[in-house]
């Protein structure tokens, strides 16, 4: 039964990410509230432009699972350098690339590193409105390799509201369905987006888009010969900002899920709780 809890921790890291990126499935239209007024330099509308860079991701992620008394806690960083190129595509969308030039993974759990080596050297493409709504996502054809990474890059441009009033606010629903072999899973997270303001980072005068999610989870399958059941809740906040030209800047994500997974034939709930923090900056 141990080997089976150990595998836990890939399952459940597929599932927290599984609540931050993947196409809108339905939302509403943005509202405002009073906020001091943009300077007169400062756009009202943005849309992404045609532009190449690459950006380093920065991640590090501490699980805790509870077996019959007995925790276990696993943390894990992670660094990946990622190559984007966006263009201009047919019917006025815009053509997005990502490739994974490379990643260097330290964890206490076995085989972390070999699994996440396996993105290196591989690309994923996007095609997307002018503001950043997803039109079609292709993964590289590697199952492995999209279960783990794949949902980083569904969504990795944020979108843009039609208005950057700021204060405006708008809700979406997203669901992801992250591969994991044996194993279905089920993620749905409720965001509320606001429109900060405009401000100077990193020297650019860029948007601020703050958002709030509630997750839900759920999933069943086997692994290593054990049926598992899982369920669980989960939050997260996040903070991007997009130039004036419209380039994707920077992003910081924190967000922290409670599950419990249930191994049906042995009768055991394991309570499981993972806190993961992100980091994305675009490079000179």
């Amino acid at each position: 039964m141990r080997r089976s809890f150990a595998l836990l921790t890939t399952l459940l890291a597929a599932a927290g990410c599984a609540g931050h990126a993947a196409a809108p499935a339905s939302g509403s239209a943005p509202t405002t509230s009073p906020r001091p007024a943009a300077t007169a330099a400062d756009p009202t509308a943005l849309r992404y432009s045609a532009n190449a860079g690459r950006y380093r991701l920065e991640q590090t992620m501490h699980i805790a699972q509870d077996v019959m008394g007995n925790v276990t806690e696993i943390d894990a960083s992670t660094t990946m350098l990622i190559s984007t190129a966006v263009a201009a595509a047919e019917a006025g969308n815009l053509a997005a690339v990502f490739t994974v030039d490379s990643v260097s993974v330290t964890s206490s759990m076995p085989g972390a590193a070999d699994a996440a080596a396996g993105s290196r050297g591989k690309t994923w493409r996007s095609v997307i409105t002018p503001l950043g709504r997803s039109v079609a996502f292709t993964p590289p054809d590697t199952a492995v390799v999209t279960g783990q990474t794949g949902e980083l890059f569904r969504e990795f441009l944020p979108v843009i509201p039609a208005s950057l009033a700021p204060g405006s606010t708008w809700v979406d629903t997203v669901r992801a369905t992250p591969n994991q072999p044996g194993l279905t899973i089920r993620s749905q997270s409720i965001r509320q987006h606001q429109v900060m303001g405009w401000e100077v980072h990193d020297g650019t005068r860029a948007v601020k888009i703050a958002t709030t999610s509630a997750i839900t989870i759920s999933g069943e399958g086997e692994s290593q010969g054990q049926q598992l059941q899982m369920g669980g809740t989960g939050t997260s906040v996040a903070e991007r900002f997009i130039s004036a030209a419209g380039v994707f800047l920077a992003g910081t994500m924190r967000d922290s899920t409670n599950l419990n997974v249930s191994v049906v034939s042995a009768g055991i709930d394991i309570p499981v709780r993972q806190v993961r923090r992100s980091t994305i900056t675009r490079l000179p």
